[in-house]
């Protein structure tokens, strides 16, 4: 589970998170710059299905509340990985992924580290299946990378003049190797 704000040098004040597995928790904005820090979790941090109630107390960012439903996560059922590694990836053949199960959007990610570049492709998780194009992974350098998949069900509040996008994700990250 991934919270994400940006851009981090805005603030909407205190942030609640509401429907979570533990009951709830509350962001605070940086006093330096305004904006919020990751919050990384290796848990699950809520239930799919579960209505998630996010309430900004408001600042530069005027206060607002939005609701989002937490997605069901998927089983990825190619490429067949083993534990974490999901062994190759061709660069020039594309990445032909399939999953069961999920909700909302799946969103497949290749992010070699430190290379700055990523791809990222999104598939309506009742689809079970999509491809990242060649032309895509041409992009990328050849060697170790990171295959991230990811459910998510997004939902989008005006606050103000800000149109603020809230997104629920649970994301599996996972290795693979970029070949030629």
């Amino acid at each position: 589970m991934k919270w994400d704000l940006h851009p981090r040098s805005l603030s909407a004040g205190a942030i609640t998170f509401a429907g979570l597995a533990d009951g709830g928790l509350t962001l605070q904005p940086n006093p330096t710059t305004g904006g919020y820090a990751e919050l990384l979790q290796n848990q699950e941090l809520f239930s799919s299905g579960s209505q998630l109630t996010i309430t900004a107390a408001g600042a530069r960012v005027p206060g607002f509340t939005a609701q989002v439903i937490a997605p069901a996560a998927a089983t990825l059922t190619a490429p067949v990985c083993s534990g974490m590694d999901c062994g190759s990836i061709s660069k020039a053949a594309g990445l032909s992924v399939a999953w069961t199960g999920g909700t909302g959007t799946m969103a497949i990610q290749v992010a070699p580290p430190s290379s700055g570049l990523d791809v990222v492709c999104r598939f309506p998780a009742a689809s079970g299946a999509g491809t990242i194009p060649a032309a895509a992974l041409a992009t990328l350098p050849l060697g170790p990378t990171q295959f991230l998949v990811t459910t998510q069900n997004e939902t989008m509040v005006q606050a103000g003049p800000f149109p603020v996008t809230v997104v629920a994700m649970s994301t599996s990250i996972l290795a693979a190797t970029l070949q030629p």
